[in-house]
């Protein structure tokens, strides 16, 4: 049986992450997750922001939209960013506890 993840499972994964939110649906589930958890979007709650498939989730509980360049940037294949690992999570897949929550098309 897989064991489910939160949130902050995901944040003691080493490397820089950017989450794959596949639906609204899914979108809304990792902005309740992450509001709950104390992230915010430029001091802003992400419960006000609107939807977009990819969030840059930084360290000091920041999220970002990532932009044009950076749903590039997401599907370009490189394997580190800053230095640290580049981690493409698929939030549906990680959160429910799979073993491969890595995004892939």
């Amino acid at each position: 049986m897989e064991k489910k993840r939160s949130i902050e499972d995901m944040m003691k994964l080493y490397g820089t992450k950017w989450v794959y939110l596949s639906s609204k649906r899914t979108f809304m589930q990792f902005m309740l997750d992450a509001d709950a958890a104390g992230f915010r979007f430029g001091g802003m709650s992400p419960l006000d922001m609107h939807y977009s498939d990819i969030i840059s989730v930084h360290d000091d509980r920041t999220l970002v939209y990532v932009g044009f360049v950076g749903h590039i940037a997401f599907q370009c294949g490189q394997e580190e960013m800053g230095g640290k690992p580049f981690l493409r999570i698929d939030y549906d897949k990680f959160i429910s506890g799979k073993d491969d929550w890595v995004y892939s098309e």
